[in-house]
């Protein structure tokens, strides 16, 4: 019996069988081919879940391929990326347990907050994805001036847009947890925060708040973060520098005035409230924090 002799619904269900069977190879395929692509970064694409310490080639979230790190520490590593387009990207991966934190971050939209493109969980980390930006950290800045030192009116308009960043997070109940130089951007004399929510390395400890390193994150430690900031800003050095939790419990830091010449006295004033060891007696915004220094620079 020929094949114009089967039955019709016999002769579809073959037809179908046909079809789906071509459809397999030809998906086989592809899914070959992108599996094996190579990328800018000279590496092979790799679609299954991202390792215990994800390799250049790696995707993550389904459309992040990472790249080389640029910089690694204790909690979280930082890497040159691309997406499926082959856009510039730069992800950022700390654990996976940080996540929420994160991901409320990653949704705050504000002018002096860079903005994050996606918040990924996946095999146990926690991804950040960045589209590039213009700017340099404050600390690769104060790098490049005179004794680390800013004028006061240059301090003024960091501290303006940071503070505006802050207070916004604030209100909407977000926390950054580790305000310092390297998370402040500095670009064409303003200023953006990034990476809320990241768990601080222990270089940041000397910016910490003495109730944060006893595990405790809210506004307080934040506006102390702005106060150290301030204070390096200002003087060229952080006001806690390795110093003990003990001498932050107790608010033994130098004044600014008795480093920098012609300091106002209000300035010392300003710090003292800003990185008192005791919470309750900071500023209680950091809008407050600016008003004072700005009436201390005159402005």
């Amino acid at each position: 019996m020929g094949l114009g002799e089967l039955p019709l619904p016999l002769t579809v269900g073959l037809g179908i069988a046909a079809v789906l069977v071509l459809i397999t190879l030809i998906w086989q395929a592809l899914s070959s081919s992108v599996r094996s692509r190579k990328v800018r970064f000279g590496s092979i694409i790799d679609f299954g879940p991202p390792p215990k310490e994800p390799k250049p080639g790696t995707v993550v979230g389904g459309r992040y391929i990472l790249g080389p790190a640029l910089d690694k520490g204790n909690a979280s590593a930082l890497y040159e990326a691309r997406d499926l387009s082959d856009q510039n990207r730069l992800v950022r991966r700390t654990r996976g347990e940080h996540f929420e934190r994160i991901k409320a971050g990653a949704a705050l939209r504000h002018p002096n907050i860079q903005a994050v493109e996606s918040a990924v969980s996946e095999a146990g980390h926690a991804y950040l994805v960045y589209e590039p930006a213009s700017g340099h950290p404050l600390s690769k800045f104060l790098d490049g001036l005179p004794s680390r030192r800013m004028p006061m009116d240059q301090c003024l308009q960091v501290l303006k847009g940071a503070c505006e960043a802050v207070d916004y997070a604030h209100s909407k109940n977000v926390f950054h947890g580790h305000l310092c130089p390297p998370y402040i951007i500095i670009d064409r004399s303003q200023s953006r925060i990034k990476d809320f929510g990241i768990p601080p390395e222990p270089f940041e400890q000397d910016y910490l708040a003495p109730e944060q390193e006893l595990g405790a994150v809210g506004a307080d430690s934040d506006l102390f973060g702005l106060g150290a900031c301030l204070y390096e800003m200002l003087t060229g050095e952080p006001p806690y520098q390795g110093a003990s939790i003990e001498a932050k419990r107790e608010g033994q830091f130098s004044p600014a005035s008795s480093k920098v010449k012609g300091l106002p006295a209000a300035v010392d004033a300003i710090l003292a409230q800003a990185l008192n060891p005791e919470p309750a007696k900071r500023f209680r915004s950091a809008a407050e924090l600016f008003q004072s220094f700005a009436k201390a620079a005159g402005k």
